[in-house]
């Protein structure tokens, strides 16, 4: 984890856990010693997730946000969708009515799953615990390459 975790501040520690709810903190910050640590790549999810869910409430806006087109001008009524659905299903190889959509579906399913299963017993991150639940062991850690080492000590001198 150490090449994915900054130093936290306490004034950015501060402002984490202002922005996140408590189940994103679970994930968002890791004690290595004495220093508490921010997990960098979960906290970008953490402020894209609720900078969505602001945009989506409308409690924030994009300056100029009404200069760009309207989505739901550009939808298409199902009219309209109807005779480009015969090209559209051609160009993706997909059947082009319900059921032999869902027989091609199930088909692709029922070969990818023959594939995984055939991998299984090759496949060291992925158990099957005593519910028979599929679970994936956390990735082995690469080492960090050494112009990725002495990136990591200057950003952890800044903080």
């Amino acid at each position: 984890m150490l090449g994915m975790n900054i130093v936290c501040s306490r004034s950015s520690e501060y402002h984490a856990q202002k922005l996140a709810s408590p189940q994103w903190q679970k994930l968002l910050f890791v004690e290595q010693g004495n220093k508490t640590k921010i997990v960098r790549r979960h906290l970008e999810v953490c402020v894209f997730s609720c900078l969505m869910a602001e945009l989506r409430s409308g409690d924030i806006c994009v300056k100029g946000s009404e200069n760009y087109a309207d989505h739901q001008e550009q939808l298409l009524l199902w009219s309209e969708c109807l005779p480009l659905i015969e090209q559209y299903c051609a160009d993706l190889a997909f059947a082009n009515n319900a059921a032999c959509f869902v027989k091609q579906l199930k088909s692709w399913l029922t070969e990818t799953a023959a594939v995984m299963d055939a991998g299984y017993p090759d496949n060291r991150q992925l158990i099957i615990n005593y519910l028979g639940e599929p679970v994936l062991k956390k990735s082995v850690r690469h080492e960090l390459s050494p112009a990725a080492k002495v990136l990591l000590e200057a950003v952890e001198k800044l903080f």
